[in-house]
């Protein structure tokens, strides 16, 4: 334990002495004060220093705090401004729900497939005796391009877009 007046103490911890005073008046541990005039108040300095680290301590996790609540209200700004968006393409069709695509593409799919299941019936009847190549390619690319019209026609309608007619597909 190393006592020390108010001079060798804010000399030791390299302080001025009036910054000295502002800590014993925040609550620095003062082991004997005088009082009287011309005898100087005792300061033990090991619990001046550990009052001091505990002091800044305090300080930065006060600090810390701060800046994790300003992060986190800056977080939250954030994805309230990101939900905003989100919300306002979703209202200007610039943003699909998953469930829409997925019942879309459902339809897609269901049209593209019947209409591909009944070509080869349909082609049956219709190329039976048929020798010409051109004609035979020409019928097949006309039917597959009629089934994936269907398909096309069948999302835009799950997803109430215009149909291929209209916009010229």
């Amino acid at each position: 334990m190393t006592v020390m007046n108010r001079t060798d103490t804010a000399a030791a911890l390299g302080i001025a002495k009036t910054t000295l005073d502002n800590w014993v008046a925040d609550g620095a541990p003062v082991m004997d004060r005088q009082g009287r005039k011309g005898v100087e108040t005792q300061y033990e300095t090991g619990e001046v220093i550990r009052w001091w680290l505990a002091r800044e301590v305090e300080k930065v996790a006060q600090r810390g705090d701060a800046d994790a609540i300003d992060a986190h209200r800056s977080r939250k700004l954030s994805a309230e401004a990101d939900l905003r968006e989100l919300e306002l393409a979703r209202l200007t069709g610039e943003l699909l729900h998953v469930d829409d695509v997925e019942r879309a593409f459902t339809q897609y799919s269901v049209a593209v497939r019947g209409a591909a299941m009944a070509l080869p019936d349909r082609a049956a009847l219709r190329l039976a005796g048929e020798t010409d190549t051109g004609v035979i390619r020409k019928y097949l690319r006309d039917e597959l391009t009629g089934a994936l019209r269907e398909g096309y026609d069948a999302y835009h309608a799950a997803m109430d877009l215009p149909a291929a007619e209209e916009v010229g597909a």
